[in-house]
Parts: structure tokens; sequence; C-alpha cells
């Protein structure tokens, strides 16, 4: 599909944005934690697509763009929350590749009371990105047969994307290729398909 009228760049490939489009050609609900050219590219291929933006800026150059079919939400991050619906797992899912952390000196988790901590991009630990992570849960949409994992707290997304996926959906999952530690996931997923750095996942 001609991507020349899109005025947002894509942070992806465009073998990864083939890749995208061969599983949501077609689709009816999408949603994506990180807007940008994926936004208003992809709205052209479903009927309805549910953005989670956090950066201001980013939100507001999109606005004009927007088609009738796109319901975009702006959720910037707040100070440090505590959450016990994603806290209790957060050891698995942010534990990820553990001996590919430590030969890349990735920064590891830090525990403070039974709390898991981690540093995201940014330098802000992904606390401070519970309403941004939990915010397609407040919303009247469930069942999305594709969700997109390609903005801030990228792990703790896709935790909470299992429980709004359909059965037989798929999980795109940006830059996880690359990065092991987003591997703490495959608990609740497994891999079926991969281009470049993008992940195709389908829950257990």
């Amino acid at each position: 599909m001609d991507r020349s009228n899109i005025p947002i760049d894509f942070s992806m490939s465009d073998d990864e944005i083939l890749k995208c489009e061969s599983y949501l050609n077609g689709k009816d609900k999408f949603l994506e934690w990180g807007a940008g050219g994926s936004t208003l590219h992809f709205s052209t291929m479903v009927n309805q697509l549910v953005s989670i933006e956090n950066d201001q800026a980013w939100y507001d150059k999109l606005q004009p763009h927007l088609s009738d079919n796109v319901d975009l939400h702006y959720v910037h991050q707040h100070e440090e929350r505590l959450d016990e619906d994603l806290d209790k797992d957060a050891g698995i899912v942010l534990h990820g590749d553990y001996r590919w952390n430590i030969n890349h000196g990735v920064n590891e988790l830090v525990y403070k009371d039974d709390t898991v901590y981690w540093v995201t991009r940014g330098r802000i630990d992904w606390h401070c990105y519970v309403e941004y992570i939990k915010k397609p849960l407040d919303l009247s949409y469930t069942n999305y047969d594709v969700i997109l994992v390609d903005g801030r707290a990228r792990a703790m997304c896709a935790y909470v994307a299992k429980d709004l996926l359909k059965d037989g959906g798929h999980l795109l999952f940006h830059d996880f290729n690359n990065r092991p530690y987003y591997h703490g996931i495959l608990k609740w997923y497994d891999l079926v398909d991969r281009e470049g750095s993008l992940a195709v996942l389908t829950k257990k």
C-alpha cells in the first residue's frame, strides 16, 4: 500500500510494516500503544483503531490527520504508582533473558519490599506509566483482533494485552527480537512469526 501521503514517519522498516499489514488488513479492531505513522497508515486497513500515546507533541501532531475510525488517547507519565494487578507478575514480565541481560550490561531489576522496579527509556521507572499501560482497560473496546506494542513500558503493555486480545488474535511487538529483556512475556505468549525486530505473538 502506498505510504507516500503519510505526513509522519514510521519507527519500523518497510519489511516490518509489510508484515504488520499482512496481519491487519481487513480486521475489525486494532489497538496500539505508541502513536505515529502507524496510526494514520494502519487506520486505512481496519474498522476501528484505538491508540494510546504518552507524548503531547506526537498527540498534537497527529490530531489534524486522524480519520473518524481512530480513537486516540493521550496519557502522560505520572508520579510513581504501585499497582497490585501489575506488580504481582512484574518480576516475571520484566526479567527477560537473564543471561543476555548480564552479558550486555542491561540494568537488572531492583527489588524493594517485594516490589520490582525497572527503569525504562528516559530513565523513568515503569511505575510512572501505570495509567498509560492500563488505559485500554478503561475503554469500552474488548476482543481486539490485533494489538501493536511500540511505545513505553512495552513488556508491561504486552502483559495487559493478553486480557484484551481475542482468542486467535495477534500481538505485534516492535523491537522484541533484538531486545531479549522483553522476553519475559513468553510465559504468556508463543512466538509465531517475525520480521526484523518485529515479533508476532499469540496467547498460549
